[in-house]
């Protein structure tokens, strides 16, 4: 799958919701929803005033923003250049500073306090794409920092998403082309080999039943 591709087409969407796929049977997420999200993140991350946040595959910083309230800076990055021109034109933030680049060879020259990856990792979609964005990723941790990878749909709970014959039939279809557009479904136990075999400290969560996809997803917690 071309998800560079995928993704910039996504940009061309009419709503904020939409071009980063916050959709729920058809209906775009309200945006009480997403301060629901943001806020979730925030208590589960404890982001503190002080802080310095890394949102890794912000798309158009439908969240960034959000979490920017609550922190001193955010660098907020994406592959897509259609998306972070989005969110250049949406938030204005001062403290707020949107990159294009790709999460797989991401190189900054600092190190933040929390970093998140949310509604993001499936993308990564096999299991060594994602051992190596958790391993760069890490190298930008200060020590002490958090990392949580987010809304990571759980391979335990595959059939609960594809619960249909139509959405069994389109995963068929997808992956005759090579389309599948829901990325890889991960389990624990790979997140929890992955941070092993980098030494990380790793923390399976389950979502709160309020969060809208938490039927099918999971949350994971990892400190340095």
């Amino acid at each position: 799958m071309n998800w560079k591709e995928f993704w910039n087409q996504k940009s061309l969407e009419g709503s904020s919701q939409k071009q980063v796929g916050r959709v729920k049977n058809g209906v775009v997420l309200p945006f009480h929803t997403i301060n629901l999200i943001a806020n979730d993140i925030k208590q589960k991350i404890d982001l503190q005033a002080n802080d310095s946040l890394l949102d890794v595959c912000c798309g158009n910083g439908l969240l960034s923003a959000e979490l920017a309230k609550h922190c001193k800076q955010v660098t907020a990055v994406d592959f897509s250049e259609l998306l972070i021109n989005e969110a250049k034109k949406k938030h204005k933030d001062s403290n707020i500073l949107f990159k294009q680049a790709d999460a797989l060879d991401l190189q900054l020259e600092e190190q933040f306090d929390k970093i998140i990856l949310y509604f993001s990792f499936q993308y990564f979609d096999t299991y060594q794409k994602g051992f190596d964005v958790i391993k760069n990723l890490s190298k930008h941790m200060k020590p002490g920092a958090t990392m949580l990878i987010g809304d990571v749909p759980d391979l335990a709970k595959k059939d609960v998403y594809y619960n249909t014959f139509s959405k069994k039939l389109r995963l068929f279809k997808q992956n005759i082309l090579g389309q599948n557009e829901m990325g890889k479904f991960w389990s624990e136990a790979e997140m929890n080999r992955i941070c092993q075999s980098l030494g990380l400290k790793g923390e399976f969560i389950q979502q709160k039943s309020e969060l809208p996809f938490s039927n099918y997803r999971f949350d994971y917690l990892i400190k340095k």
